[in-house]
């Protein structure tokens, strides 16, 4: 499988055009453009994408609900957008979720940073600061822990069984 790969192209800032070449499939690792926008393009693109979304994609937004928007934007469409979820696509599983800083970690630094980042001004989330948000951080980690584990074992299996 030939993947094309790409982040950080903030097509907010102008059109690229990027190169999709003899691709298989297209991965869209983040920040691509604000709000549901990069979905809306990446449907143009006539392979199947493989869409994790940045930062950038939720400023001007709440977090929550954007995530909501983003699922719809993608749904019935040959973009997969991933979030906490994983999707098989030509026999190959993708995993993908948005991971955001963990400021529980017990490093002061990163608070300080926080603080003037511009990402704390531009999306907003109810309820960020919460023990429901760690819990959703550790799941998030939890999960892509689980998806690994679960595919090298069934990658394993079928080594075995060829």
């Amino acid at each position: 499988m030939r993947l094309q790969i790409y982040s950080d192209l903030h097509l907010e800032r102008g059109a690229v055009a990027p190169e999709v070449g003899d691709a298989d499939v297209i991965v869209l690792a983040g920040d691509i453009h604000t709000g549901t926008r990069g979905i809306d393009w990446a449907k143009t693109l006539d392979k199947p994408v493989i869409y994790v979304a940045g930062n950038h994609e939720f400023w001007g937004e709440d977090y929550g609900d954007h995530l909501e928007a983003l699922r719809q934007a993608a749904a019935g469409s040959a973009v997969h957008f991933l979030e906490n979820e994983a999707v098989i696509v030509q026999g190959v599983r993708f995993l993908g979720c948005t991971l955001w800083t963990d400021y529980a970690n017990g490093h002061d630094a990163m608070v300080d940073f926080g603080h003037w980042m511009n990402d704390h001004q531009e999306i907003r989330a109810a309820g960020w600061w919460t023990p429901d948000n760690r819990a959703r951080h550790l799941e998030l980690v939890n999960a892509l822990f689980h998806f690994s584990i679960y595919s090298a074992l069934t990658i394993q299996d079928q080594a075995v069984m060829e």
